[in-house]
């Protein structure tokens, strides 16, 4: 599984385990909630601000998040990471 499905997936478990909706969520962070389900799905792709205003507002820690996403994904076997 590639970062960008994991982070997705990642930022839906914790919107779920904060009780709110995609409704809820895009609105907050001023998205369409259609592009939310496209970004939790992995059919698009997330930028940077978008991510991080996403852990805002669940009240976690994008940096772990990221690093979490980085552990449950393919992209930790690349040789990007025995440089």
């Amino acid at each position: 599984m590639n970062l960008g499905v994991t982070a997705g997936r990642e930022i839906q478990r914790l919107r779920e385990e904060s009780g709110l909706s995609q409704r809820d969520l895009a609105e907050q962070v001023e998205l369409d909630p259609s592009t939310l389900s496209r970004l939790e799905s992995g059919r698009s792709r997330w930028t940077i601000d978008l991510f991080v205003a996403c852990c805002h507002v669940l009240g976690v820690n994008p940096g772990e998040v990221l690093a979490d996403c980085v552990e449950k994904s393919e992209f930790k076997n690349t040789s990007l990471w025995e440089k």
